[in-house]
């Protein structure tokens, strides 16, 4: 910690705003899931353009964490955080007004560089709490992205039904708004940092294009063919840029990432967990609504109506605040690190779950809710573990780049998930499971490596600061 200490009302405020940033993302990041086949009519225009509105979104967050983290960490991060939010404003104004699906577009490509403010709050957190009052914050803020994603999937359906769809943009703007006022009147500015330099351009055009890269062929690659020139162009194009990234950073004076620092142990196992814990969140996500939803005489499935399906998907964002609450608590016993592999076990217990027990509507909700569990326990401490061992000037950057590998690899188990569901019957959905429990039973991997290696929030070792 090494800002002025947050305490008593200034520090509830600063989590509050910091959390009604995460909350305003999570609501606006999932607002539109649900909304796609109503859009797609109101656009007059074909599934895989409509899909772009999710591409959109993630291709630009991916590419701002990193870059915007970085400048977090030369300029300031409550100063970039300002920026990011009336940035995040702005496109969901224009969401609300657009009247065509370019301006759409356009519309989700601004409130997905929004997804910097992440990497920027986790750092003004570190900066200004007690290591222990970090962790709670970090998992509490972090827990608020899946509070609003479940609160956007839930309200979008009777919102438009009973106001219309320009309803849900006017809504998300108003609560962006309100999130931005807060960020700005209750997170301190604080004192420039001292990673200070030329801007590193180059590599921040190099990582936006091979992330852009392979995202599209992660997300594409199904549509297109995998074997198809065009996605075999773009992975060589991709792996080209990528090498000559690293290459640059490396000789960079301050690079937008450094690689050597991501190439160190616990970093590296850290975003191998990442992004296996996005596998496991967005195939979930994908799998159990598909499921429960399926008609009762294919002999699987419960028949669920979207508004049944809300009760098998909210015990995963009610397990992942509840844990998110426990963090601060877990941080002292049994630590950060074992807390982590207390999640994995959780996840593998959930994953087993859908694959062997899917019978009847209890055990789905059971083992929705031990996944839930989890990916909550491995959310509130991985990104406390990242945050708490890097420099305090490459906290941004690096904690930007974690977020980016477990998009990319929500990304990859989305894609994963749906050619698995495209299989017709009941094999399809247990292949599905299958693949998620092997994804879960890999993360051990990882898991038991970060416990056992590098230096994490919870040793008795670790660095002491000012009770907050």
């Amino acid at each position: 910690m090494t800002g002025t200490p947050a305490s008593g009302i200034d520090r509830v405020r600063l989590v509050a705003a910091l959390s009604a940033a995460a909350f305003s993302h999570g609501l606006m990041q999932a607002f539109l899931n649900p909304l796609l086949p109503t859009l797609r009519h109101v656009y007059d225009t074909d599934a895989a353009a409509i899909a772009w509105l999710v591409t959109a979104f993630l291709l630009a967050s991916s590419i701002a964490m990193p870059i915007a983290g970085r400048l977090g960490d030369m300029f300031g991060r409550a100063r970039v955080l300002r920026i990011v939010m009336i940035v995040f404003a702005a496109g969901t104004i224009l969401a609300a007004l657009a009247d065509t699906y370019a301006m759409m577009v356009v519309a989700r490509v601004i409130q997905g560089s929004a997804g910097a403010m992440f990497p920027l709050a986790f750092g003004i957190l570190r900066e200004r709490l007690s290591p222990r009052a970090m962790v709670g914050a970090i998992g509490f803020v972090s827990a608020m992205i899946a509070v609003g994603s479940g609160i956007a999937v839930v309200a979008a359906g009777p919102l438009v039904a009973g106001a219309g769809l320009r309803s849900v943009f006017v809504i998300a703007a108003a609560v962006v708004a309100t999130a931005t006022v807060m960020v700005w009147v209750f997170v301190p500015l604080g004192a420039k940092l001292t990673a200070r330099g030329p801007i590193d351009v180059t590599g921040a055009l190099l990582l936006a294009g091979w992330l852009t890269g392979l995202l599209l062929c992660i997300t594409q690659a199904g549509s297109w063919g995998w074997t198809s020139p065009i996605t075999i162009v773009l992975t060589l194009v991709t792996v080209a840029a990528f090498v000559l990234w690293t290459v640059v950073e490396l000789r960079a004076v301050v690079p937008i990432v450094d690689v050597r620092l991501l190439a160190s142990s616990t970093v590296a196992w850290a975003n191998m967990l990442a992004f296996l814990f996005g596998f496991l969140l967005f195939a979930a996500m994908i799998a159990v609504p598909a499921f429960v939803q399926s008609p009762k005489d294919g002999g699987f499935g419960f028949g669920a109506t979207i508004a049944e399906t809300a009760i098998y998907l909210l015990p995963q964002p009610m397990m992942f605040l509840a844990m998110s609450l426990l963090a601060s608590t877990m941080y002292r016993w049994p630590g950060s690190r074992l807390s982590i592999l207390l999640g994995v076990l959780l996840a593998i217990a959930g994953a087993s779950g859908y694959t062997l027990w899917h019978e009847a509507p209890l055990q789905m909700i059971g083992a929705t809710a031990l996944m839930g569990a989890g990916i909550g326990l491995i959310n509130a401490h991985l990104t406390s573990v990242i945050v708490a061992i890097v420099p305090e000037n490459e906290v941004g950057s690096v904690s930007g780049m974690n977020t980016n590998v477990r998009n990319i690899g929500g990304a990859f188990g989305a894609q994963v998930c749906g050619a698995l569901l495209a299989i017709s019957g009941e094999a399809g959905f247990t292949m599905t499971f299958m693949a998620i429990s092997a994804a879960a039973l890999l993360a051990l991997v990882p898991a038991v490596a970060i416990a056992v290696v590098g230096r994490a929030p919870g040793d008795a070792a670790a660095p002491t600061a000012a009770s907050a």
